[in-house]
């Protein structure tokens, strides 16, 4: 077994690295699953439209961030472990919080535009066409399809981050353990 890194980076890196992309996954799975879903679909484009600009502007703001702050703890997490498992975990942990970003920007923002796109032509208009309101469904479902998978990408990350922190925390206890004898 290598001997355990405990620098203050491992530390600080490794107790960040899963919280941040439960964060991440939980607050990515929490507008499907309790906003779009039960709540905004049976409305009409008129309320769900603005409703969801806000929503894609201010969840801009706080998942990149999140996501950020978690691939980075866990690239950290797994160049300064020394165990290879771990590092691969941490590894993983890393690039699928990338990959929700680049899902984001490759296979869900043209959705996300049209949708941005059809609230600023209802403009101040009191109702939506037909065709404008069966289209609002359509692309919400869409999307909440979609964020069903970022989410997963974010939840897995956090699980293999999670199995990389118990190794390390397996190696932390054999460490002292052998102190001890």
């Amino acid at each position: 077994m290598a001997a355990l890194s405990t620098t203050s980076p491992f530390v600080l890196a490794t107790t960040l690295a899963a919280p941040t992309l439960s964060l991440m996954a939980g607050t990515i799975y929490s507008t499907s699953s309790i906003l779009f879903l039960p709540l905004l679909r049976p409305l009409s484009a008129r309320t769900t439209l603005p409703m969801f600009t806000k929503l894609y502007h201010s969840g801009a703001r706080l998942v990149v961030p999140i996501a950020l702050a978690a691939a980075a703890a866990n690239a950290a997490s797994a160049y300064f472990a020394l165990d290879s498992t771990a590092t691969n975990l941490f590894s993983t942990g890393s690039v699928l919080t990338l990959g929700t970003l680049a899902f984001t920007g490759t296979a869900m923002m043209g959705t996300n535009q049209r949708l941005l796109a059809l609230n600023e032509q209802l403009g101040a208009a009191a109702h939506a066409s037909e065709a404008v309101e069966k289209e609002t469904t359509v692309l919400l479902q869409r999307w909440t399809n979609m964020n069903y998978v970022r989410g997963a990408m974010g939840l897995i990350g956090g699980l293999a981050a999670v199995l990389g922190l118990a190794i390390v925390a397996r190696e932390i206890m054999d460490s002292r353990h052998a102190m001890i004898r």
